[in-house]
């Protein structure tokens, strides 16, 4: 339905991030270690986004990049944990550090996490590890030297990353060498934040 919300930062409370895009002003649940690398106020600033429905309420959720957002759809296929649960997962962890406790079945730092028990942390590592696959981290990496060159520019890096992501995942280069892929992010990447 969504997949993300671009627009001003016009605030955050706690959790919650508010962006306006046109004459909307959306609220978003976000995972607490984001609203640290929120801009200033009045600063254009994207979220992927899942929407959570239920019979009495309906909640929008926003991440980073869609790699965190897989990861939070992901953890809510663990049973016994709910948005809120693997929200909280995703404040106290980054979800790089958290697939990796996943990947080496470190139960004791899973544990650790608010509201994870040795038992939920067992769960966790049975129903995900070596499932979570994190396509648009590996894009970036892939087309590390565009992000240097857009960098160059003068673009900011995080814009960059960003830029490069989306292009990646939303534009089809099968018909293309590996030369004219590149090329095409790059051009792409540099309308893209050239509009910003």
């Amino acid at each position: 339905m969504f997949n993300s919300i671009t627009g001003k930062v016009t605030g955050s409370v706690n959790s919650t991030v508010y962006i306006q895009t046109g004459g909307i002003e959306w609220a978003l649940e976000v995972p607490g270690r984001l609203i640290t690398v929120l801009p200033g106020t009045g600063e254009d600033f994207c979220l992927y986004t899942y929407l959570h429905h239920r019979e009495d309420q309906m909640k929008l959720y926003g991440f980073i990049d869609s790699d965190e957002r897989s990861v939070f759809l992901d953890l809510m296929k663990v049973s016994g944990i709910g948005p809120k649960q693997a929200l909280k997962i995703l404040t106290a962890v980054d979800y790089k550090t958290l697939i990796t406790y996943l990947e080496s079945e470190d139960i004791a730092s899973l544990s650790s996490l608010p509201g994870i028990g040795e038992k939920t942390a067992k769960r966790i590592v049975l129903s995900l590890k070596g499932k979570l696959v994190l396509t648009s981290a590996k894009s970036v990496e892939r087309y590390r030297d565009i992000i240097t060159a857009l960098t160059d520019m003068g673009f900011d890096r995080r814009s960059a990353v960003q830029a490069v992501k989306v292009i990646t995942m939303e534009v089809d280069f099968s018909g293309f060498t590996s030369d004219q892929t590149e090329r095409e992010i790059l051009k792409r990447s540099i309308v893209s934040l050239s509009r910003q």
